[in-house]
């Protein structure tokens, strides 16, 4: 899949990256995927880190520390979501499309 990417992203404003928090290889994985998005899309592209399965607080294996940190780098913006419950996505969504305008 990973191969196909700029066939989905060529000229996209923006881009939604989705790590579980319970799952730090999931974060690294995002990381990888922000650094090609920069090197393709430049700093233009809006970038969302969403950081989904916030109902799993207590099993957190990503440091929030560390999360906030990396979004600023980065200048992107991060959202906690939980697909689950429902919760953040709405928020998420629309203040994505705003920035993308």
């Amino acid at each position: 899949f990973h191969a196909l990417g700029p066939i989905y992203y060529r000229e996209s404003h923006g881009a939604l990256l989705v790590y579980d928090i319970t799952d730090n290889n999931s974060f690294i994985k995002v990381k990888n995927w922000v650094k090609e998005l920069r090197r393709m899309l430049g700093k233009e592209v809006s970038l969302a880190i969403v950081g989904n399965k916030s109902d799993l607080e207590r099993s957190r294996a990503v440091n929030k520390a560390e999360v906030d940190k990396y979004v600023q780098q980065v200048g992107a913006k991060h959202y906690a979501t939980s697909a689950k419950l429902n919760k953040g996505l709405d928020e998420l969504f629309l203040d994505l499309a705003i920035r993308m305008v």
